[in-house]
């Protein structure tokens, strides 16, 4: 956990972030408000959003900007749904791209990074890949292709990744269902639930390095 010392500058840092993020929405309202009313009308239509939420991130496409679009076109607990739904198509997918197609290119990625990510002991693949996912750094997309390298099976992989990418995810959708309703509400939500996660990730980060050494070996 973080220490008592540290704990109010990485709330005070968290605070200050979801501040940014609501100015720049504040800024920026006219140009989010036509977003909104594309996203809304039948120019956009909602089976388009949900392939785009189901491709793209397989592709290394930005899964936040996709989790704030589904939030604009659907409600907070339909985008919740496509999420949580679509997440289990790109992690099988990226589990078997990486072990039958592009194993060897993901392993030179991962030394290039210094990721103690290669050859996990099995009584610590639950750890590690809790901690892994939930640690901040490397991109949904790459962190998805890259755990399987641990030598984590598919049902774990599964299990811990949808947990805890969806969990992460959550806040993004808010974030969009609230822009498509100027719910002030939504993004107070959104802003606690930003700070929250903000303080887990910092603690999960110092304990990712104490257990597997920053990453590195």
């Amino acid at each position: 956990m973080l220490k008592n010392g540290r704990t109010p500058r990485i709330v005070l840092y968290a605070l200050v972030l979801a501040l940014v993020i609501g100015g720049v929405l504040y800024y920026f309202r006219a140009d989010i408000q036509t977003l909104v009313e594309v996203m809304k009308s039948d120019r956009t239509p909602p089976l388009l959003v949900i392939l785009s939420f189901l491709v793209l991130p397989v592709a290394f496409f930005p899964i936040t900007a996709l989790l704030v679009l589904i939030g604009i076109r659907f409600d907070v607990w339909w985008g919740i749904l496509i999420m949580l739904l679509s997440m289990p198509f790109h992690l099988l997918f990226s589990f078997w791209v990486t072990h039958f197609l592009l194993r060897k290119r993901m392993e030179r990625f991962a030394r290039n990074k210094g990721e103690a990510i290669l050859n996990i002991p099995e009584h610590r693949h639950v750890e590690f890949g809790l901690l892994f996912m939930a640690v901040p750094g490397l991109p949904y997309a790459v962190k998805n292709y890259l755990l399987p390298l641990s030598g984590i099976g598919l049902g774990k992989y599964l299990l811990i990744s949808w947990i805890v990418q969806g969990g992460m995810g959550i806040p993004f959708v808010i974030l969009g269902d609230a822009a498509a309703q100027y719910s002030t509400s939504l993004f107070i939500l959104f802003a606690l639930l930003f700070v929250v996660a903000y303080i887990i990730t910092q603690s999960v980060r110092r304990l990712y390095n104490a257990r597997f050494g920053g990453g590195r070996r």
